[in-house]
């Protein structure tokens, strides 16, 4: 064959995987604009076709703080909140870490436990005790 042309039967010589790159994980994104009075942010979720449909925001009242945090229709959890001191806190998925060995915290928990922090530190120190 000339060089850049395939012969008629190339593509049965080929499996499907070597035809048709595999699709990347589903990405989840961040994003945040500062302001002279604060900031913005900005996320999408983007999860398997088959997860269920998210609540929107709502309010909770937990250890007398409030935050605000949308519900995962299937587990229960949240990606993101804020509390009324301003703490904003936002967990994605890193597809490319090694899988957990032993117990885990659920995401979805782990960012409702961490949402009641006065301060960003408050939020690292008790990440930092937690088992991951």
């Amino acid at each position: 064959p000339v060089r850049g042309q395939e012969p008629a039967d190339a593509a049965a010589s080929f499996s499907p995987s070597e035809r048709r790159p595999r699709a990347p994980p589903p990405v989840c994104t961040v994003s945040w604009f500062r302001r002279a009075d604060g900031f913005e942010v900005f996320c999408n979720r983007d999860e398997r076709k088959t997860r269920g449909l998210a609540e929107a925001p709502r309010r909770f009242d937990v250890e007398s703080r409030a935050f605000l945090a949308p519900v995962d229709g299937d587990a229960g959890g949240t990606w993101i909140s804020v509390n009324d001191l301003g703490v904003a806190l936002c967990l994605v998925n890193d597809y490319q870490a090694p899988e957990p060995v032993g117990p885990t915290t659920s995401r979805g928990l782990l960012v409702r436990d961490l949402a009641t922090a006065a301060t960003v530190e408050a939020a690292l120190d008790a990440l930092a005790r937690r088992p991951l």
